[in-house]
Order: structure tokens, then C-alpha cells, then sequence
């Protein structure tokens, strides 16, 4: 646990029997632990005798079978002690076992193996004489930072060694002991990172990111520990054989990475090693992951600040020197932080609901990990971030130092294909199957999957707009000629307004578009917003009434009698050519603008306008199916003799629209094919939209319907709601607040929710309103009292859309209201009303949008059945308008007393959370709710 990624190799070489494990030794009490996991055996070591007098560690290794070792630097006195714990050691390798043993005889913090003692050569030697044959396993354990919490570690096992064969081949005892010392050193020395000259450790540090790394583009951590050993192994073999060449190179890259230094920089630092875009890229990546972790990485920090700063101190005043930090800090970390962590949710059960303890402890661990990875690299990143950027300013240093680089990567390339061709190159470590591999390859195939769903559900909606028109038209075949004459000229009527009207709409189309381009018109007024529904509703209807003629006349080949199955033909073709023209003309006029395309791809119920107008009208244009039936059409209008069956003047006006659509329909050809191609494609953007729009549902609702703390029930009590009642009048705008919901943190300012007093029927039949189609499609609502007995009185947008509830569910279950009387005449509060019904059903926008009008927040309800009578100014919220309920007390606050004020104050009862209760407050109190926090833990 405490390190990762940990990487084993060689653990098939191990053979059955006896074994004794030589290990190099830099992590105290951890080095056994991790050498019996690795190895997989029952090890008995031999350990420092010195632990064995520590409290309840001492009865531990005694009952794991450890057999203590007496050192000189411990307790010279007790040396004499040691022949008959070799004795020991051997007895248990004679009878079978395995025993491990570190040879060095101290932990130690050098890069290298020290001094192999003789001890280890002794105990071998009595194991072979008492009968055994055991082998020998040399382990070596690498870490990538050994004080470091989850650092890489990687255990390299070696080849067995017959000690019964090797200690034979030598006549004299002593010269056999001596052998085998040497041959443990070089055994281990060839497994783990071990430089002959410690003092070499600064120029392994650089070289680390001067070698090539074996053709890794972005090696992990165990490829880099490996690269790192294969460094020192070369650092030795150069040293060792040509010494003032070695020597020459070590001055020159240390002279190198001394300048680098200067500057704040490393061999490895991204402005060494990107270039233009590459680089720019690469320092925004490193600021955004410096800003992206922030609010988990701030959980971390406070919540695990204490235990961590404790178990340093302990840690600190405990160990005695690196090789013991690891476990020092485990050894007492572990039960801080689970005394913590149940103090940590006794604290927060005592205060807020069971769940929110829970996702605290459940989070915080992973909060910690963020933490301490975004410090390491904060502490290594912050300063070489600041250097880079300078330095990125000053092209002539950064190309002379480039230049310098390149010399030094000349020569350590150089370098390291001499020795790989003395020792060939390992195959790289690669990352072993942890979680975290997992995850992030179930992250990445996530991300191929969904982007392949995206464009297949997008091909299967451009599929279905080549489908054919449902059902194959009228049998017309079966139908009398003078009930097909009839119909005939019903249709022809149609058309022929439908052809006069065309010109019409595609100029107010046209214009419409330059007035929002131009700012005449603007696309949050419910005025604009109405034109433009009236403009597509007039585009719908008539696109409508042609597909239907198109769809009736598709079968016109059956009809028997030549001349009506003439003109039967021409109605079709008109239709077809006609809504081709006009949704090109009608497209063309509004497709330079992303707001327009947008707008009229929303859905009105109240127009009875169905989703997605404009895209359907694009498609359609696009689509290869409809294409081939125009270019058939034209084929069988070219032959057709209209002049010989049909009167001249009955169809002139349908021949000359057939002949000016195909011409347009023939130059806008190119744009079409076009469109046909990137169709396919907005269609996949728009599905991803869609699905991040429901994650952000799924989050946005559940934030909105979860409390944090329940202390008791809704502040504002029922005779308040039955006196708040009788001042209401139909129009008011009700504010609202409910302590302790997550979604109180999100939204700006004491007040977070907005609704309207619809008023009661009998209040509603005062106004005029009953007979109004807007309100009388809602009428049986307000008839019906509610589940609990109670009619809707009050309309509002919350999770579940725009509806009617009462006013007990919605004040009654409050600790604060206001209410604000518009000062505007009735009349256009009788329409204001009239426009809040027309909206009631919609769902509701998660998107806090107010362009769109097709779903509706809380305060747009209120927005777009005031827009106009009232004017409101929306704010600018990361790159949203949108209106903040806080807003209408601005509002209020800036107006009072002034011949202009649109609001007047009718009451407010504010909640103390402290009490109980909620209390009425005058104006000026409710004036001063903004200065108040939304946030619940900021308010008193």
C-alpha cells in the first residue's frame, strides 16, 4: 500500500527447498516485509537484536521465527553471541526452511551496495556442513523514492546459487568464505542500482534525463527506475575503463545542468524539449492541472492536516535517518488517521445528516492521495513553470542553451550505444495490472465507445431522415374522379397561397435575421422571441401542408384517366419542388447564426412547434433519398405533355414555381452536398451534448432535492401561511429559500428560488382569464385540489419542470419568503399571467440559460411573463445570461422611492434558524437579505 507501482521480476528463478534470500537493505523493519511478499515464502530473517527489546515489536518477530543478530556497533559484548545465531540460522536451513538475511548488516541511504560482511558466508557454510544444499537467491530492492508515499518500488530477483557446489570448489574454508562474499556483493551490485563511486549520485540524477529512454515516449515510474539502474550500470563501466574520458563527459554535464540551474530548469523541463505550439501547449497543460485538482486537493489538505503533521513530528523524533521514514511514518500514521477519521465523522453526524459523514470518509482518502501528488508536483513544478515562461521570452539564452543540450545528448547517446552494444538493452518495465491501469484503460475505451455511440446514433438519425414517407401515400387508384377532382382543387387553393406567400416569408426571414444581427432585435426579449415563433410557425405549417400533399399525390401513376393523372402529378411535383425552395430560402436566411440556428431548433408546445425544425429542414435538403425523387420528378415533369392534357392557364403558376425552384435548387447544389457531408457530424455534437446535458440533470437534480442537515421542521409555520394568503393577488413574485440544500452553495445570494401567484379561479375569472386558451388548457388543474387536499395556487419551475403546486407545499415547506407586488396595470397583468400559463409543462433548464425558451429556470418563468412591462437586467454568469432571484431585491432596492419603481413590497418573513421560527421583517430588513450568504455553514 504505502508503495505503487510495485514491479516483481525473476520470481520464476526461486527453486524448491531451501533458499537463503541476500537482499541489500535501504528500508529498516519495511525490507522484510517486502522480501517475503515478493518471494512468496515462509522466511525466517535474521534482524538487528536490538528490536527484539522494543515492546510489543519485539514479541511480533519473535513469534514470526526471526532470529536476532548482534551486532558490534549495537553491543560489542554480545558479538560472541553471533556463532551460535549463525548456528541457528543454518539448523533452520538444514531442516528445510527458508532464512533471509541482509548482508550489508545495516540499512543505509548510499546509492550503492555496501561492504558485504562475512556473517552471511559463515552461516552458509556451517548450513553445507550440517547436511543441507541449499541455494542461494540474491534480491534486490529498488525504490524510486523510498521516503515517499506511493513511490515505485521494483524487486529483482536473481538466479540460484548452489552453495554446496560453489563452497566445494574451494580447498580452504576461509578462502571459501571470502569467495562467497565477493559473489554475494556482485550478485547483488548486478541487480540493484549500485554506483562504485557514491559521489557520483548528482551526475545520476542528471543523466536520468539526458539518456534516450529505450524508445518509451513517456516512460512510467518503473521504466524510469530501470533506465536509472542501467544509468549507474554504465556510469561504472566507463569509469572503470576509461576513466579521463568518463570523467571528462561527468564535468561537462554538470558544468551543463549548473547553468540549467541558474535558470531554474532541468534537462527534462518541457522548454528544453518542446518547441513552439508544442511548448505553449505543454505550459497550459501544467497551469491547468495545477488549477484543476484545487477543491479536492483543499478537501485533502484540511482534512488530513493534523494526523499528517503529527505523524511527521512522531515520525521525525522515532526514526533515525531515511531508512527508517517509511516505516516510522506508517507505524504512526495508520492509527492517527483512523483516530481521526472517527472523530472527523462523529463530528459531522453530530451536525449534519448520516449521508453527508459517509461521502466525507468515503472521499477523503482519495482527496489525500490528489493532495499529495499535487503538492510534489506544485513544489517541483511551480518554480520551473515561472522559469520556463521567462525564458520562453528570451528566445537567444533558450536557443544557446538548446544548442548546449543538443552537444550533451550527442554525447550520452554516444555513450549509451557503446554500452548497449558491450550489454544489450533490457526489454522496459511496463506498468503492472493495478486499479489504477484499469481505470484508466476503462477510461480510454469509455471515451472510444461513447464517440463511436455519438456518431452512429447521428448516422441513424440521418438514416431515418431518408426514410420514404410513411405509409406509401392514397390508394388514388380506388378513388372516384370526382372525389379526386375535389380534393384536387382544395389542394391547388392551398398551394397556390402557399406560392405567393413563399416570397413573403423568406423576406421576413432575411430581414428578421438582420434586424438580431444588428441589434434591433434581441434574442432574450419574449416580444423578438414571440416573432420569431410566429415566422416559424408559418414555415411549420406550410412545410406541413406540402408534405401532406406530397405524401397524398406520391401514388399519382395509378390514377386511370390521363389528364387527372396529369394534374395529380403536378400538385405532387409543385409540393415537392416548393418545400425543397422554401426551406432552402428559409435555412439560408438564418444559417450565419449560431443563435438563430439554435432558437429555431427549440420546441414551443404553446405554437404547437415540435423540436428540431431546423436541423429536420437541413437534413431533409441534404438527404440523398429526397434528392433522387426531385431529380426522378424532373425526369417524368421534362416528359410529361401538361400542354396537350391541362388547360394553359390552370397550371401556369405551378410551371413557373417547378421552373424557378429547380434552377435555385440546381445553384445551391454544391452547398447542399456539403451539408450532406458535416450533417452527420452535428448531429454526433449534438448527441454529445445531449448526454452531458443529462449527467449535468442527474447532478443538478440531486443537488436541488438533498439536504445537508435536518434540525427540525420548515421555519415558516401555518398561520403564517394562512396570513401570507390573504395579502397574495394573483401576478405576485413569490421568493423563496429552504435552508440546507446542497444546491443553496451553487447559487448566488440569500434567495435562490422565484415563483408566481397564479391566483385561485375565482381570482382568475376576476382578471378575464378563464376563457383565455393559455389558461383554459390548465383549467381542470385549478379545479383539483392536490394529494394532501390542497389546490394549486401558486406556478413554478423546479427539477420537475414548470407546474401548479400550493401554496402549503410551496411557502408552507419554506423558512424564508418575500413577496413583490409588479406595479404595472392589470391589463398587462392579466396578459403577464396569460404568458406564465402558456409556459407550464415545460421541463425545466438545468442549463440556467435564459436564451433558450424551451425549458425554463425558476426566475425565467417570472422573466418571460414580465418581459417587457418590466425590464430586467441578466447578468453575466460564466459566459451565461441568466437572472439570480437575488436580483429582484436588487432591483427593489435601486427602485424604491422612485417615481420608476416597477416593484412594490408587500412581506417578508425571514428565517432564524437558531430560533425556530421565522420572523417578519419590513422592507428595509428585506433590503439587507443581500448582504446575507446563500451558502447555509456562512450564515449564523
Amino acid at each position: 500500500m504505502y508503495y505503487s507501482p510495485i514491479r516483481i521480476t525473476g520470481r520464476e528463478l526461486i527453486p524448491p527447498g531451501p533458499v537463503l534470500f541476500v537482499a541489500n537493505h535501504q528500508d529498516s523493519l519495511l525490507d522484510p516485509v517486502l522480501l517475503a511478499s515478493a518471494v512468496r515464502r515462509n522466511v525466517r530473517f535474521l534482524a538487528k537484536a536490538t528490536l527484539f527489546d522494543v515492546p510489543v515489536l519485539g514479541t511480533l518477530m519473535h513469534g514470526l521465527g526471526m532470529i536476532p543478530a548482534y551486532r558490534a556497533q549495537d553491543d560489542v559484548s554480545q558479538v560472541r553471541r553471533n556463532l551460535e545465531i549463525l548456528e541457528r540460522a543454518a539448523a533452520a536451513l538444514a531442516a528445510g526452511q527458508s532464512v533471509g538475511i541482509f548482508p550489508e548488516g545495516k540499512s543505509h541511504d548510499d546509492p550503492c551496495v555496501v561492504e558485504i560482511k562475512s556473517g552471511t558466508a559463515r552461516m552458509a557454510q556451517k548450513a553445507v556442513e550440517l547436511g543441507a544444499r541449499p541455494a542461494l537467491v540474491a534480491v534486490a530492492l529498488n525504490f524510486e523514492r523510498k521516503e515517499g508515499f506511493r513511490t515505485a518500488l521494483w524487486i529483482q530477483i536473481g538466479p540460484p546459487l548452489d552453495l554446496s557446489g560453489f563452497l566445494a570448489a574451494f580447498p580452504h574454508e576461509k578462502q571459501a568464505q571470502r569467495a562467497l562474499t565477493l559473489e554475494i556483493g556482485n550478485r547483488l551490485k548486478a541487480l540493484a542500482l549500485h554506483l562504485d563511486d557514491a559521489g557520483l549520485a548528482p551526475l545520476l540524477g542528471q543523466l536520468e534525463h539526458l539518456v534516450p529512454a529505450q524508445g518509451l515516449r513517456s516512460p512510467g515510474p518503473l521504466a524510469r527506475l530501470q533506465l536509472r539502474k542501467r544509468v549507474a550500470d554504465a556510469m561504472n563501466h566507463f569509469f572503470a575503463t576509461d576513466q579521463p574520458r568518463a570523467a571528462a563527459a561527468e564535468s561537462q554535464i554538470l558544468n551543463y545542468t549548473a547553468e540549467l540551474d541558474s535558470y531554474g530548469l532541468q534537462p527534462g523541463s518541457p522548454v528544453m524539449r518542446f518547441r513552439r505550439l508544442r511548448l505553449v501547449l505543454r505550459l497550459l497543460r501544467d497551469l491547468l492541472i495545477f488549477a484543476a485538482g484545487s477543491v479536492p486537493v483543499a478537501a485533502g489538505l484540511l482534512h488530513h492536516a493534523v494526523p499528517y503533521w503529527l505523524s511527521r513530528r512522531l515520525a521525525a523524533k522515532w526514526n533515525d535517518g531515511l531508512p527508517t521514514v517509511a516505516l516510522a511514518r506508517l507505524g504512526f500514521g495508520l492509527p492517527l488517521m483512523v483516530a481521526w477519521y472517527t472523530a472527523v465523522w462523529f463530528g459531522l453526524r453530530s451536525y449534519f445528516l448520516p449521508w453527508v459523514a459517509w461521502t466525507w470518509i468515503a472521499l477523503m482518502p482519495w482527496c489525500g492521495f490528489m493532495a499529495l501528488k499535487y503538492l510534489r508536483r506544485l513544489r517541483r513544478g511551480a518554480r520551473a513553470l515561472a522559469a520556463q515562461t521567462r525564458l520562453f521570452f528570451q528566445p537567444e539564452k533558450l536557443r544557446a542553451l538548446r544548442r548546449k543540450q543538443m552537444e550533451i545528448r550527442t554525447l550520452v547517446s554516444g555513450l549509451a550505444e557503446e554500452y548497449a552494444a558491450i550489454q544489450p538493452r533490457p526489454a522496459a518495465l511496463e506498468l503492472p495490472w493495478t486499479w489504477q491501469r484499469i481505470g484508466r484503460g476503462l477510461l480510454r475505451w469509455s471515451v472510444v465507445l461513447l464517440a463511436a455511440g455519438l456518431i452512429w446514433t447521428a448516422y441513424a438519425h440521418w438514416q431515418r431522415s431518408q426514410a420514404p414517407l410513411a405509409g406509401g401515400g392514397l390508394n388514388l387508384s380506388g378513388i372516384s374522379n370526382e372525389s379526386l377532382e375535389s380534393m384536387l382543387d382544395g389542394d391547388e387553393g392551398i398551394l397556390r397561397r402557399i406560392l405567393q406567400d413563399a416570397p413573403v416569408l423568406e423576406a421576413e426571414a432575411v430581414q428578421m435575421a438582420a434586424d438580431f444581427k444588428s441589434g434591433k432585435r434581441d434574442w432574450y426579449s419574449q416580444e423578438d422571441n414571440d416573432a420569431l415563433r410566429r415566422l416559424l410557425r408559418r414555415y411549420v405549417s406550410y412545410r406541413t401542408a406540402l408534405i401532406r400533399m406530397i405524401w397524398r399525390y406520391q401514388q399519382s401513376g395509378r390514377v386511370e384517366d390521363e389528364a387527372l393523372r396529369a394534374r395529380t402529378f403536378l400538385c405532387a411535383c409543385t409540393s415537392g419542388v416548393t418545400l425543397a425552395s422554401v426551406s432552402l430560402g428559409f435555412t439560408d436566411a438564418f444559417a450565419g447564426s449560431r443563435e438563430a440556428v439554435r432558437k429555431l431548433n427549440e420546441a414551443e408546445p404553446a405554437w404547437d412547434i415540435p423540436a428540431g425544425v431546423f436541423d429536420t429542414a437541413r437534413r431533409s435538403l441534404a438527404s440523398s433519398r429526397n434528392r433522387r425523387a426531385l431529380a426522378e420528378a424532373f425526369v417524368r415533369y421534362d416528359a410529361c405533355s401538361f400542354s396537350e392534357l391541362l388547360p394553359v392557364e390552370s397550371g401556369r403558376e405551378f410551371h413557373a414555381a417547378i421552373r424557378q425552384s429547380r434552377k435555385r435548387l440546381d445553384a445551391a447544389a454544391e452547398s447542399i452536398t456539403a451539408d450532406r457531408i458535416i450533417q452527420p457530424f452535428r448531429d454526433a455534437r449534438d448527441e454529445g451534448r445531449e448526454v452531458i446535458y443529462g449527467v449535468q440533470t442527474f447532478i443538478s437534480t440531486w443537488m436541488g432535492d438533498t439536504k445537508l442537515r435536518e434540525p427540525g421542521g420548515a421555519l415558516i409555520s401555518r398561520s403564517q401561511v394562512q396570513e401570507l394568503r390573504a395579502k397574495l393577488q394573483p401576478g405576485d413574485i413569490v421568493l423563496e429559500r429552504r435552508n440546507w440544500y446542497v444546491s443553496n452553495a451553487f447559487l448566488p445570494g440569500y434567495w435562490p428560488h422565484a415563483a408566481l401567484y397564479a391566483g385561485t379561479p375565482e381570482e382568475l375569472r376576476a382578471l378575464g382569464l378563464e376563457q383565455d386558451p393559455r389558461v383554459q388548457q390548465h383549467w381542470d388543474k385549478l379545479l383539483r385540489p392536490d394529494k394532501a387536499g390542497h389546490f394549486c395556487v401558486v406556478l413554478e419551475s423546479v427539477s420537475e419542470g414548470v407546474i401548479f403546486t400550493s401554496l402549503e407545499h410551496s411557502i408552507g415547506e419554506a423558512d424564508s419568503v418575500a413577496l413583490l407586488r409588479p406595479k404595472i396595470p392589470r391589463e398587462q397583468i392579466r396578459e403577464s399571467l396569460a404568458r406564465a400559463f402558456s409556459h407550464a409543462g415545460k421541463p425545466y433548464d438545468f442549463d440556467f440559460d435564459f436564451f433558450s425558451s424551451d425549458k425554463l429556470v425558476c426566475t425565467e418563468l417570472v422573466y418571460r411573463a414580465y418581459d417587457g412591462p418590466i425590464h430586467f437586467t441578466l447578468q453575466n454568469i460564466m459566459g451565461t445570461k441568466t437572472l439570480p432571484a437575488i436580483e429582484f431585491v436588487r432591483k427593489f432596492a435601486a427602485e424604491r422611492d422612485t417615481p420608476g419603481a416597477q416593484f412594490e413590497f408587500i412581506w417578508c418573513l425571514q428565517g432564524d434558524a437558531g430560533a425556530g421560527v421565522a420572523r417578519p421583517v419590513d422592507a428595509a430588513g428585506f433590503i439587507k437579505t443581500m448582504d446575507l450568504p446563500g451558502n447555509d455553514l456562512l450564515m449564523k
